[in-house]
């Protein structure tokens, strides 16, 4: 039922392994599903347990507080990309939503970009 949905779905067992993955999650993660499933995620993004998002998830997994951020990932080949996500407990460890919004991103900065421009224009005038 999940497999087909553009929404990421993921869920990270307590041993912090991909337990579950649909494509849409292969695809924002630039991987497979083969080679997320059984894996660990510090195993397929190395340094990911010193991130902020490592730290709601794991809060989310020891204290089942769930979690609603937008988290800015930086991939192994040091491209970016950003995520809406939505963190909750369930039996197996943990169940993380994820959009993909890198686009929108993209095209905020360019608009604040442009409008600081404009500012710094405007300013020189006055």
């Amino acid at each position: 039922m999940f497999d087909n949905l553009i929404e990421g779905v993921q869920v990270i067992n307590r041993k912090w392994q991909y337990f579950y993955v649909n494509d849409a999650i292969a695809k924002h993660g630039k991987s497979t599903k083969e080679a997320l499933l059984g894996k660990t995620m510090m195993e397929k993004y190395p340094g990911i347990e010193h991130t902020d998002v490592f730290r709601h998830i794991s809060k989310c997994m020891e204290d089942k507080i769930p979690y609603q951020l937008i988290n800015e990932f930086q991939f192994p080949d040091g491209s970016l990309g950003w995520f809406e996500l939505s963190i909750q407990s369930v039996s197996e460890g943990v169940l993380v939503l994820s959009s993909d919004i890198t686009k929108q991103k993209e095209v905020e900065m360019k608009l604040a970009e442009k409008l600081n421009e404009r500012n710094r224009m405007i300013a020189q005038i006055t």
